[in-house]
């Protein structure tokens, strides 16, 4: 579907225009369709505040689930722990956690609605049920989603109110320095690629990383990271900036470090905590699996 914009649509914004094409679905839901890449403006990805000239043409995409079939196989969630109000879950690297513009593989979001066909009533947003927070595709590790409308606004808030508790442990070239510390530097979208973040500019959104080094292995540190607010890529682009970009990242990488040959991103989320609707603390903890594990070992082997 698409349109190509009139001199009376002249100046308005993406996300103003783009209702009156679909008005069976909400402003939110648009926002987030945008964001994601199912709308562009003359075949490019923008901002939902792009301000429309003439003779732009403005495409949606719509995905359908039977896009998705006979596709390139990619590892399967496991299930840690499951209750009648949310799941606990083990993302492997690999998966992604939902569509977007350029989703070519089948998701997180496809394989729990092939388990859980309910979650299609879950959250706010069609192509994200019971989503409440995410892992990056590369990343591995534990993800609660939410199986109730209510323990899904719960969830939501919590996170939004910065009550989860939520640890990483990461691998990293080089030694950091100091062992232990907080990274408390704001974080943007970069100016020149539109998929990648910034850290340190001004007009940046509040970022703060709190760390410590757990042990050196050869010229790589293995460290373990509690986020206290929850940016877009922000302990990657963090220890990019500090200089010491993660092993195995394809995005925040430096040309002058000699690559370590992971096969993945050596970021694996291992503990999750938060109030179930009971308001009782729930902690989950997974260790890094097994290719994070061989991954260490390796690198332990080639110092020795």
């Amino acid at each position: 579907m698409h349109i190509t914009v009139s001199s009376s649509d002249v100046g308005k914004r993406l996300d103003k225009v783009v209702p009156e094409m679909l008005p069976d679905i909400s402003r939110n839901q648009i926002q987030k369709m945008i964001k994601d890449g199912l709308v562009t403006v003359n075949d490019r990805q923008v901002l939902p505040h792009c301000f429309l000239k003439e003779g732009d043409v403005v495409r949606v995409t719509e995905k359908k689930p039977q896009e998705i079939k006979n596709i390139q196989p990619v590892p399967e969630f496991r299930v840690f722990f499951e209750c009648a109000d949310y799941l606990v879950i083990d993302k492997p690297p690999g998966l992604v956690a939902h569509a977007g513009a350029h989703t070519t593989t089948q998701t997180l979001v496809d394989q729990l609605l092939e388990r859980y066909p309910t979650l299609r009533q879950v959250g706010e947003d069609p192509m994200r049920p019971g989503i409440v927070h995410r892992l990056d595709k590369e990343a591995s590790g534990v993800m609660v989603i939410a199986k109730t409308q209510s323990s899904f606004e719960s969830l939501v808030r919590q996170f939004k109110l910065r009550q989860v508790k939520k640890q990483y442990a990461i691998l990293v070239y080089g030694h950091v320095e100091p062992t232990e510390g907080v990274i408390d530097l704001p974080i943007t979208r970069s100016k020149q690629q539109y998929t990648r973040r910034a850290a340190g500019r001004n007009d940046g959104r509040q970022a703060v990383t709190r760390y410590w080094v757990e042990r050196l292995i050869g010229n790589t540190s293995l460290v373990r990271v509690q986020p206290e607010t929850g940016r877009t890529h922000q302990i990657r682009v963090h220890f990019f900036a500090k200089g010491n970009p993660i092993v195995g990242d394809p995005l925040y990488v430096s040309k002058k470090i000699k690559k370590i040959a992971s096969g993945r991103l050596m970021l694996h989320a291992e503990l999750l905590g938060f109030h179930d609707l009971a308001g009782e603390w729930r902690e989950y903890t997974i260790p890094p699996n097994d290719d994070f594990q061989n991954i260490l070992k390796q690198v332990e082997t080639a110092r020795d």
